[in-house]
């Protein structure tokens, strides 16, 4: 009994120091179902975050016949314009379609990345579903990514398919539960003659969540983005799927730190909890200028003064969608601190309010820009905390908050002082303004 203990012991030693290699991610699907609590998010009962409303991708909404007929058009249509353009127009569409079948196909199978393997549906109907929704998502990325140069076929695609559902296809496409492997992707990429401009059209959606771009600006990133493999990180471990890598280009940057095994945080918990809670301190928010959720820091000013910086975020219906499915998929997919940048992001904010006085607080200071009412925003933010992890990003905020306080007990005591009593003071000091010229007169006078 000793020596099978000692043998799986290191067996499990072998597995955790190549840091949950390929034996653990075995265990855990690539594109699972979004966690209960956090599928039922949602500013209202009308309100989903997890299912598409225009465009099927993947095996877990083919159950749909509604969404089914509504789509076979468009996903035929595309599948049209990449076979024209598969080698350059020169191979034969049916050559094209068996090479990519059985590209796709091949080990690892795509059926092995989803929570269910449909064992009901036979393989040559999978990889058609692959096959299909890949030619898809192509298409709209090279539509939006703007490298369809003058291709007409593309540029018809775009204003009788895509432009019209526009913004529900930009919603369905970054659900969790609406993904493909990426590996399908990378498969019908290699048919075609010219790059799919992933970096732009990643730069282009990410945009959606930036304050200054929202208004109909451009993304400063949109001309140099990250690349497929991102940053060193990136390029150690290929995406999973779309929005695996659109989550990791809004936090591309991070590193990895000395620890990032960690199950349970070791920084204490905060007992101040809001935005006016931080102002009191002495603590001012601002927006920080790359847009990237992982870029939250606490910055000093002089010696008792000090900034909580955060990225500026614009919500609404869509950017609300997307960062439950990012939370969800970190929520699924993460194994260390770096993997809850979003979540960290979102609990940080959440923490940050209590009241509607908080949210106008980050309205004024450029924090949350949103469509929804002060009521609305904050029970987004507080119906989403409960259910999200967070990571190192949060502890070092958090302790960095701590720190600041603890440093300078007796500054933050007077300036809490000052700051919720400011108004009463003025009024004194302008009363005793007034007051004080007529004691004098009359002492004078006595005199």
């Amino acid at each position: 009994m000793e020596k099978y203990v000692l043998q799986n012991l290191e067996e499990l030693k072998r597995v955790l120091e190549s840091n949950a290699g390929d034996e653990m991610k075995e265990l855990t699907p690539d594109i699972q179902r979004v966690p209960k609590g956090l599928a039922r998010i949602g500013r209202d009962a009308a309100v989903c975050y997890v299912a598409p409303r225009a465009v099927p991708i993947g095996p877990y909404y083919r159950h749909s016949p509604e969404l089914q007929y509504k789509t076979k058009i468009m996903k035929m249509a595309a599948i049209g314009w990449f076979l024209g353009r598969a080698g350059g127009g020169a191979l034969r569409p049916e050559l094209v379609v068996r090479e990519a079948f059985e590209a796709i196909a091949a080990p690892p199978s795509p059926r092995g990345f989803y929570d269910d393997q449909f064992e009901d549906i036979d393989d040559e109907h999978f990889t058609k579903w692959m096959f299909q929704d890949g030619c898809f998502l192509l298409a709209f990325m090279m539509a939006v990514g703007g490298g369809g140069g003058g291709d007409a076929a593309l540029q018809g695609l775009t204003t009788v398919i895509f432009q019209p559902r526009i913004d529900s296809i930009m919603r369905d496409i970054m659900l969790l539960e609406n993904q493909i492997p990426w590996r399908v992707h990378e498969v019908l990429m290699g048919f075609l003659p010219v790059p799919v401009p992933v970096d732009r059209f990643l730069s282009l959606m990410a945009a959606k969540f930036n304050v200054r771009t929202t208004s109909g600006g451009h993304d400063q990133r949109a001309a140099a983005g990250p690349s497929i493999a991102g940053d060193e990180r990136g390029r150690r471990q290929k995406p999973m799927h779309l929005l695996a890598l659109f989550r990791d280009h809004q936090v591309v940057g991070l590193h990895p730190a000395e620890d990032n095994r960690r199950l349970i945080s070791t920084t204490p918990s905060a007992n101040f909890s809001t935005a006016m809670e931080l102002a009191e301190m002495g603590v001012h928010l601002a927006a920080s200028k790359t847009g990237r959720f992982g870029d939250m820091a606490v910055v000093q000013r002089g010696r008792l003064f000090g900034k909580l910086f955060l990225a500026p975020v614009f919500l609404n219906d869509l950017t609300a969608c997307w960062f439950v499915n990012m939370a969800a998929y970190e929520a699924s997919a993460g194994r260390s601190g770096d993997d809850y940048a979003v979540s960290s992001y979102l609990y940080l904010v959440a923490l940050l309010m209590n009241r509607e006085d908080d949210v106008h607080q980050l309205r004024a200071r450029c924090i949350v820009h949103s469509t929804f009412s002060n009521t609305q925003t904050l029970e987004f933010f507080k119906g989403l905390a409960p259910h999200l992890h967070f990571g190192r990003q949060y502890d070092r905020v958090l302790q960095d908050l701590l720190s600041y306080r603890r440093d300078r007990p007796v500054f933050v005591a007077v300036h809490k002082f000052l700051y919720n009593n400011f108004k009463t003071i003025l009024t004194v000091l302008s009363i005793v303004g007034v007051i004080a010229p007529i004691l004098r007169t009359l002492i004078h006078r006595q005199n």
